[in-house]
């Protein structure tokens, strides 16, 4: 049982966030790579520079040396990924109750995040991002994030995501985990259906 896999201890932590008066919970994930501590917490909305920051350095570092036909964009990469990122912050930000976001550090330093979207009426979650700072990248960090929703969203029983069919190494990753092929594209990317692949794991 895949569930088993997560074995984190929590602690739980209520905090007020000034600009908006909300009260937001916080669970740490602590585990042990070696002798270095990778901590994942759970956050009501992901900080905006640092989230950019590895949002656009993980995709660039997957897609500098793709085509802009193979990629199906109009526009420089750095642009391309510019837009996509704000579209898809201020979708987290608009309705930040249909997002699940986790933000992992290594050593006190953020490098990485995952943002899963859940679906109506549904025991399915969407992983809408996987990010790990490409530096920080094959020390497993992307595995605990991608599993620490199992923690917090106890009753889901599949995982589903979207990437380009031209992200090798992502698809190949997610299948070393067991992920398998689907025919789902979330609607927020719909125009880019058709160099998208789904990807789907049951738990």
């Amino acid at each position: 049982m895949l569930k088993g896999i997560v074995s984190f201890s929590i602690s739980i932590l209520m905090l007020i966030t000034p600009a908006s008066s909300m009260i937001a919970q916080t669970r740490e994930f602590k585990a042990l790579e070696q002798d270095n501590a990778v901590v994942i917490t759970l956050q009501q909305i992901p900080n905006f520079e640092t989230y950019k920051k590895i949002y656009m350095a993980s995709f660039f570092q997957a897609y500098k040396s793709c085509s802009e036909q193979d990629l199906g964009i109009d526009e420089p990469l750095e642009e391309h990924l510019e837009h996509l990122f704000l579209k898809h912050f201020e979708e987290i930000n608009s309705h930040p109750e249909h997002f699940i976001c986790f933000e992992a550090q290594k050593n006190k330093e953020v490098v990485g995040y995952a943002v899963f979207k859940r679906m109506d009426n549904s025991d399915w979650i969407y992983l809408s991002t996987l990010l790990v700072d490409p530096l920080a990248q094959r020390l497993g960090i992307g595995k605990k994030l991608m599993f620490s929703v199992l923690k917090t969203e106890p009753c889901i029983n599949k995982i589903i995501l979207n990437t380009r069919r031209v992200n090798s190494k992502a698809i190949s990753f997610y299948k070393k985990l067991g992920f398998v092929d689907s025919t789902y594209i979330d609607k927020t990317y719909m125009e880019l259906a058709p160099i998208l692949v789904g990807l789907e794991l049951n738990i």
